[in-house]
């Protein structure tokens, strides 16, 4: 086992124009959850689905990974009608974006379970490290041999008439461990399209639900891209709550200099509002364990991701409807930007 350092690639890349070459756009997966014994396999795996028997199937994974480099980390098959390992596995082309295998199944039809990020764990139980399995080849030589040509055929993809697995699922031990959607990257391809579209501004913004926590600092999910930058957060909260939502701020060409928020009243009919006082930025201001206000300096990095929390203090006595308004942002060394909000208010849950 093979212990695996931290990695980050930079916004400033995409934004720049700066790729790699790689397949191309690659379709979206179902995702969901399973339930199977985490140690030596991981908390994530792909349903794959033969359906004839062959001397060899080619299983094209489109997994859309955030780990700096995946060719170094095992990936375990399992007959899913067994619960046994398959030996006879090739990997031909293991990146973040995609996955491609070459393995003789042994249940045909049957379903089959791909472990990709197997890990183990070291130091002590209150302060363990994560380790992952690096790759082993348990291959037949003979097998590996008589499948050299399909295998260079799908490394050049040119691969017709391969028999194909199907992939049914991306699986998650529970919700707390799935990637989606909010760890689910873009392609090169789908980088390079939205650089076309947006990589002459200083800076982006992402309003985000509060479902959905920013994970990634590094660069933008694919759910962010497929919306587009700047458009106006609609949310949903009820009378009485404290309402809590983010905004993604994504540093373009240049790091982003104290950063500053302001709030426009949120509008309903009749002249209903919810005042601008209401609304706060949680990175920029506060109350210390004193009692004190506080206020904070918010620098982004050139290329990086900075979420943003806000909260709203919903009055009891505001009207069940929808309200209007804004968040302006600006800064000391970029041009201000203003993103449009709509609550829509319902009753207090009894």
């Amino acid at each position: 086992m093979k212990r695996i350092a931290q990695h980050h690639w930079l916004v400033a890349g995409l934004l720049l124009g700066i790729a790699q070459f790689g397949r191309g756009a690659e379709p979206m997966l179902n995702y969901g959850n399973g339930d199977w014994p985490v140690k030596g396999l991981g908390n994530v795996r792909a349903r794959l689905r033969v359906s004839e028997r062959a001397p060899a199937v080619w299983a094209h994974v489109p997994w859309r990974r955030r780990d700096a480099k995946p060719e170094t980390i095992d990936t375990i098959l399992v007959d899913a009608s067994t619960g046994r390992r398959l030996t006879n596995v090739v990997r031909i082309n293991i990146s973040r974006e995609s996955g491609d295998l070459l393995f003789q199944p042994v249940t045909a039809p049957g379903e089959y379970y791909l472990y990709y990020l197997p890990y183990g764990t070291a130091g002590e139980w209150y302060f363990p490290s994560t380790i992952y399995v690096a790759p082993t080849n348990r291959a037949d030589a003979a097998w590996t041999a008589a499948q050299a040509a399909t295998a260079q055929q799908i490394r050049e993809g040119h691969a017709p008439g391969i028999p194909r697995a199907e992939v049914l699922e991306i699986q998650a031990i529970n919700d707390f461990h799935r990637f989606d959607p909010m760890e689910i990257t873009a392609t090169v391809a789908e980088l390079q399209q939205f650089t076309a579209l947006y990589g002459n501004r200083p800076y982006l913004l992402f309003p985000e639900d509060r479902r959905y926590p920013i994970r990634m600092t590094d660069e933008l999910p694919l759910r962010w891209l497929q919306a587009g930058p700047n458009h106006p957060f609609d949310g949903e909260a009820c009378q009485g709550e404290f309402y809590a939502f983010q905004v993604g701020f994504c540093a373009g060409r240049q790091a982003i200099e104290h950063i500053t928020v302001s709030f426009e009243d949120l509008v309903g009919e009749n002249r209903a509002r919810i005042p601008a006082s209401a609304l706060r930025c949680f990175n920029l201001t506060g109350t210390n364990w004193l009692g004190h206000p506080i206020t904070q300096t918010v620098y982004v990095p050139t290329g990086k991701v900075q979420a943003l929390w806000f909260g709203i203090a919903v009055p009891e006595s505001a009207a069940p409807q929808t309200y209007r308004g804004a968040v302006s942002f600006s800064s000391t060394n970029a041009p201000a930007t203003k993103l449009p909000l709509q609550i829509n208010l319902t009753s207090s849950p009894m």
